[in-house]
């Protein structure tokens, strides 16, 4: 798999940020899935409770840029996240 994208990361506050990409990408046909040319893009903002413990929203866009026998078809996912660090 060859992917080719961008991402970036900015703050909003001192305990908010925004990040996310933009990538496409190549699937070679591993495990009975056609060839194809797929795209996705997320975006995630995060908010900084302590200096170890963030949480935040994420959302993300999957989608064939081409035509696709296999069943893969344009997708949403949305969703929460908690960060620990050590």
């Amino acid at each position: 798999m060859v992917r080719l994208g961008s991402r970036y990361s900015f703050p909003l506050s001192d305990k908010m940020e925004v990040s996310g990409k933009m990538e496409m990408f190549w699937d070679t046909g591993a495990f009975d899935f056609d060839r194809g040319l797929l795209g996705d893009a997320s975006v995630e903002l995060t908010r900084k409770l302590t200096e170890k413990l963030s949480i935040g929203v994420a959302t993300k866009f999957y989608a064939p840029i081409q035509s696709l026998n296999d069943g893969r078809k344009s997708t949403w996912t949305h969703g929460l996240f908690v960060v620990k660090s050590f």
